[in-house]
Formats: C-alpha cells, sequence, structure tokens
C-alpha cells in the first residue's frame, strides 16, 4: 500500500509537470491495509521536519520528499516479517478466545485491529519523528549497516 500511495504521487508530479502549483496531499483514505497506510502518511504530513502546512498543502519538492519517504516506510514495514509471524500467532489465539473451536473461517488480519496495524507500528513512530535527511543516506548504508536502526546510523542523518 505504501508503495503504490508513493508511486502514485511521483507519477502525479511527473505528469503535473507545473513545479509552481501546489499539491493538496491530505485527501488520501484506505481501508485494511490501507488503513495502515493512510496513518503513515498522515504522520508523514504531520511531522515538523517536512514542512507541510496545515492542512497538507505541499509544493512539488514537499511532495517529493513525502513520496520518497512512504518509499522507506514501505521497506521498513516489508522487512517485519518476525513481527508478522508474532502478528499471525496473537491473531489466531485471539479468535480461539473469541470464537472457540466452532468459529468459522475468517481473514486472519480482520479479526484484530492490533493485528492489522502491528506491522505498520515502526513506520508509524518513525514517520512521526524522521529528519528528510534520512532520504539523502545511501541505499546500502541503510540496507547493510549493522545498527540500520541504531544511533551510528541516525547520526549521520542529523
Amino acid at each position: 500500500s505504501l508503495a503504490v500511495v508513493s508511486e502514485s504521487i511521483l507519477l502525479y508530479l511527473d505528469e503535473a509537470g507545473d513545479e509552481d502549483a501546489s499539491v493538496d496531499l491530505s485527501c488520501v483514505i484506505g481501508a485494511s491495509s490501507g488503513s495502515g497506510a493512510t496513518m503513515v502518511f498522515m504522520n508523514l504530513l504531520a511531522n515538523p521536519n517536512f514542512g507541510i502546512a496545515d492542512p497538507g498543502t505541499a509544493t512539488h519538492r514537499q511532495a517529493r520528499t513525502i513520496a520518497r519517504a512512504l518509499g522507506f516506510m514501505g521497506m521498513i514495514v516489508d522487512m517485519q516479517q518476525d513481527d508478522m509471524l508474532g502478528e499471525a500467532r496473537e491473531v489466531a489465539l485471539e479468535k480461539a478466545r473469541d470464537w472457540g473451536d466452532g468459529a468459522w473461517e475468517k481473514l486472519v488480519t480482520s479479526t484484530s485491529v492490533a493485528g492489522l496495524f502491528l506491522p505498520f507500528a515502526r513506520a508509524l513512530v518513525m514517520a512521526r519523528r524522521m529528519d528528510t535527511a534520512w532520504l539523502d543516506l545511501p541505499v546500502e548504508e541503510l540496507i547493510t549497516s549493522q545498527h540500520a536502526a541504531g544511533p551510528s546510523w541516525l547520526d549521520k542523518a542529523g
């Protein structure tokens, strides 16, 4: 969901052409995993480091920075395989508690709001606090650093 929103914004900006025009970024809605993506997006808009004016009107440059940040957040969400396995276990336990042995089959993530948003937890926190300088770090450093979420990586951006 995050990658789709990111690429959609970039495509829109490429096609719009008018670099001086404002872009309204506050018009977004989602369901299921799209709800998590919407929350991450809104946290980016609310992050003062991005300089987006209330209620979400941005310059093309700011919109491109937000789009790049969404792509970055998408990588964070996708790299949480351990969390997702833990989420599936918790949702299965909750499902058994709530519906018992006679429960009909349901989509696992639809049974728990917490389960739905768990994969987005880190991205939600980072979106509210990240510095735009993180987006200028080399991708190789972001991926291969032994402390990708630790102080050595963050200090280089700050």
